[in-house]
């Protein structure tokens, strides 16, 4: 139906000690049903309720957000952790945006959107190189 309002299921991270870094990530709430449904039924709970399901897709979004946080660690050499996560409003301007579809037993699911703020991009830009030294100048007359 064109037009038809699409319920969202989002949640926004902020990256400590990256001045104010956001990672997003957000699906159509049928998708995030669908994938939270998928994994529990994986581990033998084939009839779970859509509130255990929806909890089950914040949780493996957590958990794929927390090994950005690790890989930054790494990355930046000092302990970088995801605070703050909560649910959010589907963003309007973002720094970059990926659109990813999963398989799950053969059977395509997707798009979920990944998205991080101009800040979080800036994590990655290579640092600012200071200008080359001018060269030395010697007004001093040559020796005799």
């Amino acid at each position: 139906m064109l037009g038809a309002k699409v319920e969202f299921e989002c949640l926004s991270v902020e990256v400590s000690e990256t001045g104010g870094a956001l990672l997003f990530t957000g699906c159509p709430a049928k998708i995030a049903d669908q994938i939270g449904r998928a994994a529990l039924t994986a581990v033998g709970v084939p009839d779970a309720s859509a509130d255990d399901a929806k909890g089950t897709y914040q949780e493996i979004v957590g958990q794929a957000l927390s090994a950005v946080a690790q890989g930054l660690s790494r990355e930046r050499k000092k302990d970088i952790a995801c605070v703050n996560g909560h649910d959010c409003q589907r963003p309007s301007i973002f720094g970059f945006v990926v659109s990813i579809k999963l398989i799950f037993s053969m059977e395509e699911c997707g798009p979920i959107w990944l998205a991080v703020s101009r800040e979080f991009e800036s994590l990655f830009a290579p640092p600012p190189q200071a200008p080359p030294a001018p060269a030395a100048r010697n007004d001093a007359p040559p020796p005799p």
